[in-house]
């Protein structure tokens, strides 16, 4: 009997030593990262007045006077809730990150009721500079969750900054829920090469010239709203400068992006003034 209360005494503190050794070894995994996705799980809300609510440290639409955009999604992959974003809406996070991810992971799911997208955009930056990005675009229903990940480019080692946008499309029953979001990260030496490129005027009223260091051939150009929505591109881009006419675009904030061989050359902000 007494050999027997000493084999389960020694296996019960096995255990209480193996727990305490992963507990110690998660910690300091997370130190050695020291990278977080603010409210990545979206258990966390604030009231904003009237009957809404935002995803603490995140930024969105919602308004207390009209229809929120962002909601609680209570079908949550884990934990309590989501978020859901419905027709028009979007929700974005910046925040302090500075080693370079190789992707951003979530659980999403979405509904169409016509042709419509739905987008999550990642930029990552270099002070003001959007130096890599990624996207997610989708036109097809997904009506359970499911796991996708989202490719980052990697053309910038030295970054500080990391932004995430998830956007509706504009048609009624069009949404985005999304959960659980991680990240993977670069290694330090892994497909890193800057690519010099430069945009002049920037601001501008009319229309302002993209330069970059690298020759290019059948590139696009896409011009993004601060909404996540693609308002114009050019194609088939050879040679060295792309000039960029503001036509009938509205003044304010957008997003480039270079590409090429479906690889981003160069991402960038642009502001347009009257």
């Amino acid at each position: 009997m007494t050999e027997t209360k000493d084999i389960k005494s020694h296996k019960t503190n096995t255990m209480k030593t193996t727990l305490k050794f992963l507990t110690v070894l998660l910690f300091a995994t997370a130190n050695t990262y020291g990278q977080t996705i603010p409210n990545s799980g979206f258990e966390n809300w604030s009231w904003i007045g009237g009957w809404f609510e935002n995803p603490d440290n995140w930024y969105t639409n919602n308004n207390q006077i009209i229809t929120a955009f962002v909601l609680k999604d209570t079908n949550a992959y884990q934990g309590n809730f989501a978020l859901q974003v419905n027709k028009a809406g979007y929700a974005r996070s910046k925040f302090p990150f500075t080693q370079h991810p190789s992707n951003i992971s979530a659980y999403v799911k979405n509904t169409f009721s016509t042709v419509d997208t739905v987008k999550i955009q990642i930029y990552v930056y270099s002070g003001s500079n959007i130096v890599d990005m990624g996207d997610w675009i989708n036109t097809t229903p997904i009506p359970n969750w499911t796991l996708i990940s989202i490719p980052i480019s990697v053309s910038f080692s030295a970054v500080d900054t990391l932004e995430i946008i998830i956007t509706a499309g504009n048609q009624t029953g069009t949404s985005i829920s999304v959960d659980e979001l991680s990240y993977s990260l670069t290694s330090i030496n892994e497909n890193i090469h800057n690519n010099n490129s430069s945009i002049f005027p920037n601001p501008f009223s009319k229309q302002t010239t993209l330069q970059t260091d690298i020759l290019l051939k059948n590139a696009t150009l896409t011009v993004d709203n601060c909404f996540g929505q693609t308002v114009k591109q050019i194609n088939n881009i050879s040679g060295q400068t792309v000039t960029l006419h503001r036509d009938n675009l509205p003044s304010g904030l957008y997003f480039i992006r270079l590409t090429q061989d479906n690889k981003v050359i160069t991402a960038d902000k642009l502001v347009i003034t009257d």
